[in-house]
């Protein structure tokens, strides 16, 4: 039986350290990720320097062993050196309070290795954690949302979501959300026929791009993704849920039946945080 650990990541971290630069850095520096595991008990560390947030949890998840999930991420390269008993723990150091991050311990794994990790996309959407961006700004959808993209870089993306590479289909949505063109006609066409993509990693970024629409069309595409075939997908689906309204309130109880133990505690998590709220 694998151990399930869910994380609303609002308080400070222990044992951990984190520290993200914030001054200039030279333009063309090389990406440089350094991550080390070992001790008794065992220490996972990276120290990180211009690189992008996905290069860094790549890395980490390369190391440990541990199946990273994650949608939209800010695009801006990062400096960050940040040590912990486990991979839940350094990129809670990492990627800051605002984050939630759901952690699956391996079966019988050791406390810094295997299992899986999911960055969910709603807690990135507004900003990134502590590690701040050297040009001070966010690239993540709550600081872009409706405003114009150049058109030969929206066509450049538009383009890239039809790819062969699903690597690149994935990409190019999480690129078109993150910089809030979702209001576009023709791209939320392009985010509509991704739903049925054969890729679940395209799937997800469909419907996390889907959801910052908002309105009834966006309920629709999130009610599609929860009768989804790939877990992830569906987590993506709960995560995405703006829990404000009847509507949204019926779609968690409904993943509270969900197959998969994961999408059932988030769907579990938001209800009482939405439950909480209302006794306030």
């Amino acid at each position: 039986m694998r151990s399930f650990r869910y994380s609303r990541l609002l308080l400070s971290m222990l044992g951990a350290l984190s520290l993200c630069a914030t001054a200039a850095e030279p333009a063309g520096e090389k990406p440089e990720v350094h991550v080390t595991l070992g001790g008794e008990p065992a220490v996972l560390s990276v120290d990180a320097k211009h690189a992008k947030l996905g290069q860094i949890i790549e890395a980490l998840a390369k190391k440990t062993g541990v199946k990273a999930h994650y949608g939209v991420l800010p695009e801006d390269p990062v400096s960050a050196a940040c040590a912990g008993e486990d991979i839940k723990s350094v990129m809670q150091c990492l990627l800051g309070s605002n984050a939630n991050l759901l952690y699956r311990a391996g079966k019988g794994a050791p406390s810094a290795s295997g299992g899986d990790i999911w960055v969910l996309g709603s807690s990135l959407a507004d900003g990134q954690g502590e590690c701040v961006p050297s040009n001070g700004k966010h690239s993540a959808a709550g600081d872009t949302a409706g405003k114009a993209m150049d058109p030969a870089e929206l066509k450049r993306f538009v383009d890239m979501a039809g790819s062969e590479d699903a690597a690149l289909r994935a990409d190019a949505l999480s690129q078109l959300t993150a910089e809030g063109q979702i209001g576009d006609a023709a791209v939320r066409h392009v985010f509509a026929s991704a739903m049925s993509d054969k890729d679940p990693k395209v799937r997800a970024q469909a419907v996390y791009g889907l959801s910052r629409a908002g309105g009834s069309e966006a309920m629709g595409f999130i009610q599609e993704a929860l009768q989804d075939s790939d877990a992830d997908v569906r987590l993506m689906a709960v995560d995405s849920i703006a829990a404000d309204d009847a509507n949204g309130t019926a779609l968690l109880k409904q993943a509270l039946n969900d197959g998969d133990q994961v999408v059932r505690e988030l769907a579990e998590a938001k209800m009482q945080s939405l439950e909480s709220a209302g006794a306030q």
